[in-house]
């Protein structure tokens, strides 16, 4: 393993070169398969939503490929930054508290670093996780969700027991939970499917587009099956992201939120007799947007979040304490801003005695609050690392989403990570190339797409593996580019 300062080693290009190891890409695509299931383990650990399988994956699979193939991996300051920002987080707790609660201190505090293999081994291999596994995955939550609403009992022996619970109660309008642990986890990982073709092997969604609107559609099917508020008000902000970083006029961009503000009313009219908690959250916040607020679901989680906020002013340095404090939440919701976003008193009771329990929180929330200004900058930080390709914008509104509604050690968080800093060592791989090798790489994608390379074709796929060879071609036949790193075939 070497630490390399710079990004400029092509070897981070998403490509299979020819004599790659099948271990190799055996042990990239069960990471990705891993981190995209991460409510689902053949040995269940009890009272965790998340279960340990990607961590316990990702290890083994870095242990057997670092004593095969050593030079597939190496470390960056983008990895030694987040494994610092682990490391902070992971001691930044009072030493009692700590000491009284070993283990709690540890799940609580050492989230990061718990993930920090599943990035690891995302972030360096990468160019060796197939499309068509993410494909398989999509499919897989689709026959799960498929099988507990038609056939529950063949989902009880295939899926249920993997999972360390399953909150699916039909008569609260509550959807199926499919491959989660609960409907709300289940809306977080249709939107993550969609949000990845931005970043995930992005030039095979352009040759495959048939493959890109099976996911699109698979995850808008299931997000509406599963019914989940939080989910259908996350895939509204991140659809409102994408519009807006998209590359339309801005009147068409008008024109088309103008469209969605006149179709909402009669369709909030339409859902309002649903029993469904995502369809009667829209017809309320077409009816009153600011009803939001007042959904104890959305507003449960984004209320970690605003204590630790209004807790800053007064604790700077944060709680140093793994556990929720009850008098802070009731400081919080006895201001005057808490009184302007749920004006209703006795909603503000529910969700001050949902605080009144000092457990342990594990979420983003729980870190701002324990941490203060100190958590807020690891937030930071790790938001900002998704840039340098088109729609970034969104996959952080995405995460930040994401953090808000499970804890910072979910797989799924940190195979978004590791798939972003690839992408953008990729980008500045191909940007130190000459430029004669840039030039005929557009020409190549661009007449991909007026060919209209957009089938699952043989043709497309050999269309496909002929611009990866070209690529390959152009930057081993520059003396002046480094060349990558050597074939990694197992003997």
């Amino acid at each position: 393993m070497s630490v390399r300062s710079g990004y400029k080693n092509v070897s981070s290009v998403p490509q299979e070169r020819p004599g790659t190891s099948p271990l190799v890409r055996f042990g990239a695509n069960a990471v990705l398969a891993t981190a995209l299931l991460p409510y689902l383990s053949p040995i269940v650990v009890p009272d965790m939503d998340v279960q340990l399988m990607a961590l316990g994956t990702s290890i083994g699979i870095l242990f057997v490929l670092f004593l095969f193939a050593p030079r597939l991996f190496s470390f960056g300051r983008d990895d030694l930054l987040i494994l610092s920002l682990g490391l902070l987080s992971l001691i930044y707790v009072g030493p009692n508290v700590a000491f009284q609660d070993l283990p709690a201190t540890l799940r609580a505090c050492g989230q990061i670093v718990l993930a920090f293999p599943v990035y690891y081994v995302v972030r360096n291999l990468y160019r060796y996780m197939s499309p068509r596994v993410f494909v398989g995955v999509v499919a897989l939550y689709c026959a799960a969700l498929f099988l507990q609403m038609r056939l529950p009992s063949v989902y009880g022996a295939t899926f249920a027991h993997m999972l360390s619970d399953t909150r699916w109660y039909a008569e609260e309008g509550r959807g199926p939970n499919g491959l989660c642990t609960e409907p709300s986890m289940m809306g977080d990982v249709c939107i993550l499917f969609v949000v990845s073709l931005y970043f995930f092997h992005r030039e095979y969604w352009r040759t495959h587009k048939n493959s890109a609107r099976f996911v699109i559609a698979a995850s808008c099917v299931m997000l509406l099956v599963t019914g989940s508020g939080t989910g259908v008000v996350l895939a509204v902000v991140v659809a409102l992201a994408a519009l807006l970083s998209s590359r339309l006029a801005r009147s068409a961009k008008i024109a088309i939120v103008a469209a969605c503000l006149i179709v909402m009313v009669p369709m909030g009219r339409l859902l309002s007799t649903s029993d469904s908690r995502g369809a009667s959250l829209i017809a309320s916040v077409s009816d009153n947007p600011f009803s939001l607020l007042a959904e104890y679901s959305f507003a449960y989680r984004v209320l970690g979040a605003y204590v630790g906020l209004h807790e800053i002013p007064h604790a700077p340095f944060g709680s140093w304490d793994i556990h929720n404090d009850p008098d802070a939440c009731d400081s919080a919701l006895s201001g005057g801003l808490a009184e302007h976003l749920w004006p209703d008193a006795s909603f503000r009771g529910l969700l001050a005695d949902s605080c009144s329990l000092p457990y342990d929180n594990h979420g983003v929330a729980a870190l701002i609050e324990r941490m203060g200004m100190a958590g807020l900058v690891v937030l930071a930080a790790l938001l900002l690392y998704p840039r340098g390709f088109h729609g970034h914008w969104v996959v952080r509104v995405f995460l930040l989403g994401l953090a808000l509604n499970a804890s910072m050690f979910i797989p799924t968080l940190w195979f978004v990570l590791g798939c972003c800093i690839a992408v953008r060592r990729t980008e500045t791989a191909s940007s130190s190339m000459p430029r004669p090798i840039r030039s005929a790489l557009r020409t190549t994608t661009r007449q991909q797409v007026a060919k209209g390379s957009d089938d699952d074709s043989s043709s497309g796929r050999a269309e496909y593996g002929r611009k990866e060879a070209a690529f390959q071609q152009g930057v081993t036949g520059n003396p002046s580019f480094p060349s990558p790193l050597p074939s990694t075939r197992l003997s």
